[in-house]
């Protein structure tokens, strides 16, 4: 116990919340590091370049028509009934325009890697999410022209009561992406860790084949599955596990909490969803992603001191309890024998406080 608790001390003063010690013990013998991309590779807030609809389409720094300045606003109402990293991108980048209005939504539900859905007052049934989902029962001439705008990440769409697709509510939003400035090191320094990394992401094939590119162009960062759902996520953490790997999974958003629950050491960032900090046993704070490197070297070395303490426990009773039992050593020499090797286990802990990666 006093190994783990200087190791989280140590994890602490570095940035890094344990909430779970005995998961620093799995954490020493992670195979693989399951990475989230959207939030957790890439910096939280995304920014909005550009809105497109079958009717036109502008980057904002051109000047949006009011229609899509409308539609911008639908979709900004709607994302604030969610905490995915792209719907909170979508209302500070309403807000950082001319501020949000507000508008009362009825029987708001936010399905898991699909999106959020509500109703207006006027009983028209809004979708905000993947673009599967939203232009779910669309005619193939719109699945054809949306599927021609694969930088399109973020789809609204408005369906009337009997379930009918609204065809001029359809609306793409366009983001710029930037990854953390850390990404690309904590690929490597995990590698050299001989921790094999791996993208796990619902985000289209495209980009996340362009991602691992980016972060690792010598491909140390392989595609576990891109276009995942949560159902396939679990999948993929599941086949792993089968095959004897211990898994670490490092995500942020509410899609990513049944893989963080399922995995052997889970991660999130402290600026993720509250649900996926509720099922981590680490915390990453101020979105550091250098601490998920830190944290594995960290719990080796935690665990190479504890079996240090438990060899030198079993060293010290073996030969000092039958010298005891014979009478060839005297009691008191025995307890401070006994004092003197707890002192020593607790300061061979202790060493952790002072380390630094």
């Amino acid at each position: 116990p006093s190994a783990l608790l200087a190791a989280a001390g140590a994890m602490a003063r570095q940035g890094l919340l344990v909430r779970r010690l005995d998961a620093l013990e799995a954490l020493a013998h992670v195979d693989r590091i399951y990475f989230d991309k959207t939030g957790t590779l890439t910096e939280g807030a995304l920014r909005v370049v550009g809105l497109v609809s079958q009717t036109s389409g502008a980057q904002v720094s051109d000047g949006l028509t009011d229609e899509l300045r409308e539609r911008w606003q639908t979709a900004a109402a709607l994302a604030s009934q969610s905490q995915h990293p792209l719907s909170r991108s979508l209302v500070k980048a309403v807000q950082d325009t001319g501020g949000l209005q507000g508008q009362k939504w009825l029987d708001v539900r936010e399905l898991a890697g699909q999106g959020v859905q509500a109703q207006d007052s006027q009983g028209m049934c809004w979708r905000l999410g993947a673009r599967h989902w939203v232009l779910e029962g669309g005619d193939q001439a719109l699945h054809a022209w949306s599927e021609g705008l694969p930088e399109a990440r973020v789809w609204l769409a408005a369906r009337a009561q009997g379930g009918e697709l609204a065809r001029g509510s359809v609306t793409g939003f366009v983001f710029d992406e930037t990854f953390r400035e850390e990404a690309g090191p904590t690929i490597a320094r995990l590698n050299a860790l001989r921790c094999q990394t791996a993208l796990l992401s619902g985000d289209q094939e495209s980009r996340v084949v362009a991602a691992a590119q980016h972060l690792s162009p010598q491909g140390e960062l392989v595609i576990a599955k891109a276009h995942a759902s949560p159902e396939d996520k679990l999948a993929v953490i599941a086949q792993a596990q089968s095959k004897g790997q211990r898994v670490a999974v490092v995500g942020d958003g509410i899609n990513d909490a049944p893989v963080l629950a399922k995995a052997d050491v889970s991660i999130a960032l402290d600026q993720g969803a509250a649900l996926a900090q509720s099922q981590a046993d680490l915390i990453v704070l101020g979105g550091r992603l250098l601490g998920v490197p830190l944290a594995v070297e960290t719990a080796r070395r935690a665990m190479r001191i504890v079996k240090q303490n438990l060899a030198w426990a079993a060293i010290y009773n073996l030969s000092c309890i039958p010298l005891a039992l014979m009478g060839l050593l005297p009691p008191w020499l025995a307890g401070l024998g006994m004092a003197l090797s707890s002192l020593g286990v607790v300061l061979n802990a202790l060493r952790l406080g002072a380390f630094r990666s």
